[in-house]
């Protein structure tokens, strides 16, 4: 019986060290899901964001269930609109942990639950195996200890058997002990790895669906702005020569050309889309030679007066971004500016003051007013290119008063 007590020290001792690398790992398991778990939350509250701001402004009713359940689909998440935000406080802990809640421009709020992580099917699996293999080691020490105590010796037995019996019989349940330990180790290093290739396969792939998302909105703001507005001037064009075709043939012609050249520039732009160049109109020539030519593709035959002062060496300071951004912007403002306005009248300013360029854009249209919501996506692309050059976007209108439009950009270099 001398030697029950070396082997229960001896396996209590391993027993001790399996615990505390079995509660390392958990701890280590536990961090990388909550880490993993925050990022897929950010990760579907920005989809969530772009999401709805593609959408544009909402219906006089708000959002709908089906609005919610299309972008659901698209950024792989439940959504569920919530006309009183005050009931996403309700929620049990449980399901705030595994939700978001995004307020909507409307006043609205939207709950999003997101899939539980890879993560935590694999944490909750671990926890499983650490269990089952403390069970069986309990149970191996338990069945160890029966049988020592309960095995039958006789004196005879006893004083026939070497001394060195008892050594070699320990010795063998701890070399026993010793390759379990390591083949737990090994087995917990392999899942380590498995584990973590998963998470980063799990992160590229969030990467690269933020980054289709954001391709896909700032496409949509691109042909929003430019083609759809050129085919716009286009159409109205058109329409003007088909007054003309009898009264003044020659100027008919004229426009019926002017109308040519607009869809061959907007079928090179569509190319351009297609093949993943973006046009730079900016970079063939200065800011007011590219108003110019927009303000007479814009203008489609009307009569308009166009006021233009723009400082080519301030807009030169800009940055590549910055400047294209400003060139859709007064596309968007003059076109609004004619088509909804009916403007005859239209003031383009550029200059630069206070270490920073000041774009304004007046008109003396019909106007609107900015405080019943955007009418369209025109506003909030405005918006959204003022906000991605790092500027600032001002609107200020009223029915019947026309529309004044100052944006403010940040030069890109000082001069020298």
């Amino acid at each position: 019986m001398s030697s029950l007590p070396r082997l229960l020290g001896f396996s209590l001792v391993l027993l001790l060290a399996f615990l505390a690398a079995a509660a390392g790992a958990q701890v280590w398991l536990r961090g990388q899901h909550e880490r993993l778990q925050t990022a897929a939350l950010d990760g579907k509250r920005r989809q969530v964001e772009a999401a709805f701001a593609l959408v544009g402004s909402p219906p006089a009713g708000g959002y709908d269930g089906a609005l919610a359940d299309r972008l659901a689909e698209v950024v792989g998440a439940d959504i569920e609109l919530l006309d009183d935000p005050g009931d996403a406080t309700t929620l049990p802990p449980a399901t705030r942990a595994s939700t978001l809640t995004v307020p909507l421009p409307n006043g609205q709020m939207a709950l999003v639950t997101v899939p539980t992580p890879p993560t935590g099917r694999l944490l909750l699996l671990h926890q499983r195996v650490v269990v089952a293999l403390l069970v069986f080691a309990l149970v191996l020490m338990l069945a160890l200890v029966l049988a020592l105590l309960l095995r039958p010796s006789t004196p005879s037995e006893s004083s026939s058997r070497p001394p060195w019996g008892f050594a070699k019989a320990e010795m063998q349940s701890l070399q026993h002990l010793a390759r379990t330990s390591v083949t737990q180790g090994v087995e917990l290093a392999r899942e380590r790895d498995e584990r973590f290739r998963a998470e980063q396969e799990a992160y590229l792939n969030q990467v690269r669906l933020n980054q289709a998302l954001e391709e896909k909105i700032r496409l949509g703001r691109d042909l929003h702005d430019g083609i759809i507005q050129s085919l716009y001037a286009t159409g109205l064009t058109l329409e003007n020569v088909r007054d003309l075709v009898t009264a003044r043939p020659d100027e008919a012609v004229r426009r019926l050309q002017r109308s040519i050249d607009l869809l061959n520039a907007a079928i090179r732009d569509v190319r351009n889309y297609i093949s993943g160049l973006k046009p730079d109109h900016a970079s063939e020539a200065g800011l007011s030679q590219i108003v110019e030519r927009l303000a007479d593709e814009l203008r489609a035959g009307r009569a308009v007066d166009f006021d233009f002062e723009i400082d080519d060496l301030a807009a030169g300071r800009l940055s590549d971004g910055s400047l294209a951004g400003a060139v859709q912007i007064v596309r968007e403002a003059v076109s609004n500016a004619l088509r909804h306005g009916g403007a005859t009248r239209v003031a383009v300013r550029l200059h630069e003051g206070d270490g920073a360029i000041a774009l304004l854009i007046q008109d003396n249209g019909a106007g609107f007013n900015p405080a019943a919501g955007p009418r369209g996506h025109g506003l909030a692309n405005m918006q959204g290119r003022a906000e991605s050059a790092g500027g600032s976007l001002q609107v200020d209108s009223a029915p019947g008063r026309g529309t004044r439009i100052v944006l403010t950009l940040p030069l890109v270099s000082t001069p020298s």
